[in-house]
């Protein structure tokens, strides 16, 4: 989950801030207040079902192990898609700061 919304919390307002210019802190603000809820929900399901399993954790109880398998396996590529992004955004955003390496 973390990767989602990290991800977008990371990549979202530099788009913002190509098209906004300074006007993109109120992105990142925006950013933050609309996770809120996600929050919210994940820490509620966190205390109904407090176990290391995360999302499929909380999918299993319900829906069965198979169902369980498929959100692993979402999340699986979601990571292995989604880190790559966040490193080439989290780098675009370290050379717009530092300058390019000569």
């Amino acid at each position: 989950m973390t990767t989602v919304i990290g991800g977008g919390a990371l990549a979202l307002p530099g788009v913002a801030l190509d098209g906004a210019g300074n006007d993109a802190l109120l992105g990142w603000a925006l950013a933050g207040v609309i996770t809120i809820p996600l929050l919210v929900v994940f820490s509620r399901l966190g205390a109904r079902h407090p176990t290391a399993g995360g999302i499929a954790g909380f999918v299993r109880p319900r829906f069965g192990r198979r169902a369980a398998a498929g959100i692993e396996m979402v999340l699986l590529g979601t990571v292995s898609l989604g880190m790559p992004a966040i490193a080439l955004s989290g780098g675009g955003y370290l050379e717009a700061y530092s300058g390019p390496v000569k």
